[in-house]
């Protein structure tokens, strides 16, 4: 006998959801305005707009990304110039969690399978970039960390804000900024333990400070080319470094061959030369 049950026909598979769209167009801008922070032109284009010229060498791919950041709302072109629109100034002031993500784990998504199959390990083969998740997350705080801490500290009263005895080479004992080493205004004179690093020859067993300013290693740096030293001064030599006068005053100050430093606890501290060659 013949089959008379009906014929059961699929459905017709229905559009793709329009918000995939979505996904792929974010993934792409963000990729876009994370590479040109991560090549130090994104701020141009955020302050006098961008040609493909100024982006690099490979006119075509820029001038392409840039009349897809123009189709996208981001940028507007005027004659030669692109220049961020609105929406583009908003993606700008937000630049650090694009950064952060995809200058950051940028690598670390793509390898995502091999790091849920397990043939790569996070950390060892496949790892996040921590110079962009540094920078971003830098930025990140600046737009909307800072502003917040800032109006809480309006409100309280205080005299020191913290002690950061030496600083370090990315923030100096009076740093007004990031790599603020070579800024003479304003240059802040703080006290810093730097001369004194592990000597608990202060109050109640602190190390004892001296006053701190971007000027005095300037002025350090000056005598030594201008010489003689004067006797005794440990800190004679304090040549230029790329990082600002103050780091190689920094450095100086580790303890040496010779050092009577101790830590905390009382244990005498090591010479820095073990840690680089031993």
């Amino acid at each position: 006998m013949p089959n008379t049950q009906p014929t059961t026909v699929p459905e017709a598979p229905g559009p793709t959801d329009p918000r995939v769209f979505d996904y792929m167009r974010g993934y792409v801008i963000s990729s876009i305005f994370a590479s040109l922070e991560q090549i130090r032109v994104l701020a141009d284009l955020a302050d006098f707009g961008l040609r493909p010229e100024d982006v690099g060498k490979n006119n075509f791919l820029a001038d392409a990304a840039l009349r897809y950041l123009a189709q996208r709302g981001a940028v507007r072109p005027e004659g030669e110039l692109y220049r961020l629109t609105d929406f583009g100034r908003r993606l700008y002031e937000a630049r650090g969690y694009l950064v952060w993500l995809w200058g950051g784990y940028g690598e670390a998504l793509h390898r995502f399978g091999d790091l849920l199959a397990g043939p790569s390990r996070f950390g060892v083969d496949v790892d996040r970039d921590v110079r962009w998740v540094a920078v971003g997350t830098a930025l990140m705080g600046q737009k909307d960390l800072v502003p917040q801490v800032m109006e809480v500290i309006r409100e309280i009263e205080f005299e020191r804000v913290a002690d950061i005895g030496c600083g370090n080479a990315h923030f100096y004992a009076n740093t007004t900024g990031t790599y603020s080493y070579d800024a003479n205004n304003p240059d802040p004179m703080v006290l810093s333990s730097c001369e004194h690093y592990g000597m608990h020859d202060g109050a109640n067993g602190k190390d004892m400070t001296t006053p701190y300013t971007n000027k005095m290693t300037d002025d350090l740096y000056n005598a030594q080319k201008a010489g003689p030293c004067t006797a005794g001064s440990p800190y004679c030599a304090t040549e230029d470094d790329c990082g600002g006068h103050g780091t190689s005053y920094l450095y100086q100050s580790f303890p040496s061959y010779g050092t009577t430093a101790k830590n905390d606890d009382g244990t005498p501290m090591h010479n820095w030369w073990p840690y680089l060659f031993y």
